[in-house]
């Protein structure tokens, strides 16, 4: 299939996706605003260039250039990337068949504002397909009055080549704990820096890795300070991608403390490589932990559970060594992106066939897995 994506090049999160569309033999596309973050060889990148493209509107604004651009193209089928973005310009291109893919944020983060609102609904409701990687994604779709018969749920899933565990060898008293989300302020990252602060008096020789950037990085940085964790934590900055897995491995703890996600492949990547999880007690993060058995699931900015479950795990190593198998396996049967690539590309050509055939549109529920 000629496969065109409408999406940010500068995000690892799609570009990770579409490279295995492309090593299956497809021919991939991808409008963006921004530049690629890593090399896209084998990739047709398409750039949307223009004096307002760092606009607010842009979405709006450049509609008419990016149905231009797949008028050139041809795709067999478009995809949008997230709801309220990529997606909005990929349903109002008038293309057809279009699937917008919604990760979470856009859907859980309209806010109050009625333009937004009304983009989210129009936007779900133009599209042929919906493809979201949770149950509790689709849930809020239907609250916008999408059609349950066009929802597709399948995760992304992560490189489990890539993600794999090997073992390390440290001092048994030392405990390491690494965090791979960006440093914004949703994230929580002070949450977890007043539990450490916390957790210091119970384990001293205790290290805390975070691999991220972003603009909160600076007062992380003076809590750091304030707190006198200077010398325990490591800011690393944003991490190419294919080097996170020594990263992780190298580590014993993940910890975030997201408020509302998607399905988060940072967790899932730490579970690939074996490191104990403690998240926040979340719909997102309750589909993978089983509280107690392969991580700890935390009430949201509560640091003080959080330190306790961080001295409890640490405390606990049978109980990470047995989770540490079970969350292998887990990632290996649900959420391999290898796998799931498979069974995406197969579903997306049964919906270019439906069209192609001039089926009815209600005829979508048998591409369903």
């Amino acid at each position: 299939m000629k496969i065109c994506f409408l999406g940010d090049a500068g995000h690892i999160n799609l570009l990770s996706w579409v490279k295995y569309f492309m090593r299956l033999g497809h021919e991939i596309h991808i409008i963006s605003f921004n530049r690629p973050c890593e090399d896209v060889t084998g990739i047709n990148l398409h750039l949307i260039d223009g004096a307002f493209k760092n606009n607010k509107l842009r979405y709006l604004l450049y509609t008419h250039k990016v149905k231009k651009i797949i008028t050139l193209i041809q795709p067999d089928i478009l995809i949008g990337y997230r709801v309220t973005s990529y997606g909005f310009m990929g349903v109002s291109s008038g293309f057809h068949p279009v699937v917008v893919v919604g990760q979470g944020s856009d859907l859980f983060y309209p806010g109050n504002s009625k333009i937004q609102k009304a983009i989210v609904r129009y936007t779900i409701n133009k599209a042929d397909l919906l493809h979201t990687w949770a149950s509790h994604m689709s849930d809020k779709w239907l609250e916008y009055g999408m059609r349950e018969d066009k929802i597709l749920v399948l995760p992304k899933g992560v490189d489990t080549n890539i993600f794999t565990h090997y073992e390390r060898k440290g001092p048994e008293d030392s405990l390491i704990l690494i965090s791979t989300r960006q440093l914004r302020k949703t994230y929580n990252h002070d949450c977890i820096l007043r539990a450490l602060f916390l957790v210091l008096t119970n384990i001293p020789n205790l290290e805390y890795l975070i691999c991220g950037d972003g603009e909160y990085r600076h007062k992380l940085e003076l809590m750091a300070i304030t707190l006198k964790l200077e010398n325990n934590i490591r800011f690393l900055g944003r991490i190419m991608h294919n080097e996170l897995p020594s990263f992780l491995n190298s580590s014993d703890i993940y910890v975030s403390m997201q408020e509302s996600d998607g399905v988060s492949s940072s967790l899932l990547e730490a579970m690939a490589c074996g490191i104990f999880p403690i998240v926040t007690d979340i719909k997102a993060n309750r589909l993978w932990i089983d509280d107690g058995s392969n991580g700890f699931l935390i009430p949201v900015n509560d640091h003080v559970e959080l330190a306790r479950k961080i001295i409890a795990a640490y405390e606990n190593p049978k109980l990470r060594q047995e989770a540490k198998s079970k969350n292998i396996a887990l990632v290996k049967e649900k959420a391999s992106i290898t796998s799931n690539t498979i069974k995406v590309v197969d579903l997306y050509s049964k919906l270019v066939d439906n069209f192609r055939n001039g089926k009815n549109k209600s005829l979508i529920t048998s591409i369903q897995p």
